[in-house]
């Protein structure tokens, strides 16, 4: 990407902020992933202003969840500990807030355990889940990229968790609804549903029997 490219990628996605979209969409939407914007926001303080002004002005701000007196340690912590509960709000993934606030999970970790404040209102927001946070997304969520599935929840690359591991494992999807094996008893004229073996439950025991 050039960075003409990047700067419009960037107005882009602040328009679309000031306009009611989810962070997560609003990114999705210029095809880059979520640590890419978090890395340009910590990079290019001017589009980190920028966000932020649109998410206030758009009235979303007001859901994020800000640190308070009880859990401010050192001020290198509190701007991470800011970060993490930010990217929460705004439905990252744990290891997504973290690379927002430029620290590990494990740090992340590390600071729940000594933070009993910060480790409650981190539970809270995974309890809640994004949703009760925040607004209701103005579209619908993109659907698994396979023919014909309309989960939402996806895992990985536009997929759900079944087509996901079924690429992995195959190479390739099969559409949503597909049909595996044989559905009927292979006995002429019998439409029982098959059950083992190619036969229905009563030609199965016969057979098996019958072979016994």
């Amino acid at each position: 990407m050039t960075p003409a490219e990047r700067a419009e990628t960037k107005q882009l996605i602040v328009h679309a902020l000031a306009h009611g979209s989810q962070v997560r969409q609003a990114v999705a939407a210029q095809g880059i992933g979520y640590p890419t914007f978090a890395r340009w926001r910590r990079s290019d303080p001017v589009f980190d202003a920028q966000v932020s002004e649109a998410l206030r002005n758009s009235g979303r701000a007001q859901h994020a969840v800000r640190p308070t007196s009880r859990y401010l340690t050192s001020p290198v912590a509190r701007a991470g500990k800011a970060r993490v509960l930010e990217a929460l709000v705004w439905g990252a993934t744990m290891n997504e807030a973290a690379d927002a606030a430029d620290v590990s999970e494990s740090t992340v970790r590390a600071w729940r355990r000594e933070d009993p404040d910060f480790d409650r209102a981190v539970f809270r927001l995974w309890r809640a889940g994004p949703e009760a946070n925040r607004p209701l997304p103005l579209a619908p969520d993109p659907a698994c990229a396979a023919d014909g599935c309309s989960e939402t929840d996806l895992h990985a690359r536009g997929l759900c968790v079944r087509h996901y591991h079924q690429q992995r494992r195959t190479g390739r999807l099969r559409p949503a609804g597909w049909v595996y094996g044989r559905q009927d008893c292979s006995v002429v004229g019998c439409d029982e549903p098959h059950r083992a073996q190619g036969f229905c439950a009563a030609h199965y025991e016969t057979t098996y029997r019958r072979a016994t």
